[in-house]
């Protein structure tokens, strides 16, 4: 049986590998929104924080000034991202898979 890997129709994902995607939704097939598409967007927002997490952390060697204003922005876009998914029924797993895909 042959894969198709979510990442050949989308771009900037941010993954580490070609299929990690795709690979982590097959891993989680029992997560809420597994059915209804969902998943597919929460393990997306997952990667891309996991990316805007490194991002941060890269940019402490930074000139202080440049580094502030630029994790003041990232903080406000990961705000955004926490608020949009505090009025999602499944906030705690939400939660939960996007942490288990920024340190794992």
């Amino acid at each position: 049986m042959s894969s198709i890997y979510v990442e050949s129709h989308l771009n900037n994902l941010s993954t580490k590998f070609y299929g990690e995607v795709t690979q982590q939704m097959l891993k989680h097939a029992d997560y809420p929104g597994s059915n209804n598409g969902t998943g597919l967007f929460q393990t997306i927002i997952g990667v891309k924080k996991r990316d805007l997490h490194k991002q941060i952390i890269s940019e402490k060697a930074a000139p202080p000034v440049k580094a502030a204003k630029a994790l003041a922005l990232r903080v406000q876009i990961y705000r955004g991202l926490h608020i949009f998914f505090s009025h999602n029924h499944s906030v705690v797993m939400t939660e939960y898979c996007m942490s288990h895909v920024i340190y794992n």
